[in-house]
This record gives C-alpha cells, sequence and structure tokens, in this order.
C-alpha cells in the first residue's frame, strides 16, 4: 500500500476534517508523518502550507510560537481565544455563540435514539 502523495499533480491541497476531532493542527502533524514515511527530507512547511486560515479570524493560540518546525512536535496546542469578524465565538476554553452543555446533552439523546433504531 502506498501514499498518494496529493501535492504531485501540482494542483492545491488543503487539509481539513470530516468533523471528527476537527482538530486542524493534528491534522497537519498527521500529514507530516505520512510525508516523512515517503521521503525523511520531507519538511514540516509542506503540510502547513496546506493549512488554510480564514483571514477574518483571529486565533490566541496556547503555543508560542505558531512555526511549522515547533508544531510539528508538540501536542496539546489549542485555541484560547477565537475572533471571527470581530466577534468573539470562542473564549476560555468555550464557544460563546451556543451552550455547549445543551448540545453535548441533545446530541447524547439523538444518539441514544439512533442506536435504538438500530
Amino acid at each position: 500500500m502506498g501514499y498518494g502523495r496529493p501535492d504531485r499533480f501540482g494542483n492545491p491541497v488543503r487539509l481539513g476534517t470530516d468533523g471528527i476531532g476537527a482538530d486542524m493542527l493534528e491534522e497537519f502533524r498527521l500529514a507530516f508523518v505520512r510525508l516523512r514515511a515517503e521521503d525523511v527530507t520531507t519538511a514540516p512547511t509542506v503540510p502547513w502550507e496546506w493549512l488554510a486560515w480564514d483571514a477574518g479570524s483571529i486565533v490566541a493560540w496556547s503555543y508560542e510560537p505558531m512555526e511549522p518546525w515547533y508544531l510539528a512536535y508538540t501536542t496539546g496546542v489549542g485555541p484560547v481565544s477565537v475572533e471571527v469578524d470581530g466577534e468573539v465565538v470562542y473564549a476560555d476554553g468555550q464557544p460563546t455563540r451556543v451552550d455547549a452543555a445543551e448540545v453535548r446533552a441533545r446530541a447524547r439523546e439523538q444518539a441514544a435514539r439512533l442506536h435504538a433504531r438500530l
């Protein structure tokens, strides 16, 4: 089994998730590890360029500097606060626009309902 090396065609490459975990820094680290498995000389700057940050967002991180060589080897880095178009949407480890506990409770209810039907 090989690795498809998504940058080989010259098309733009962007990292993303299917929502499970939704941790783009972890996706960056995984992409780096996979690239290194094929070519040990690959630098973390390659998958770092595959991240697309929203220019309208301001994020304060739990780690500085936000530099690919450091982040490729540092786990547990996360946002401290996120501001989108002037509105703080995440602060002190919690979303500010929704009640996270309520969302989790409703998700548990719906998951139980779905599993009962299966």
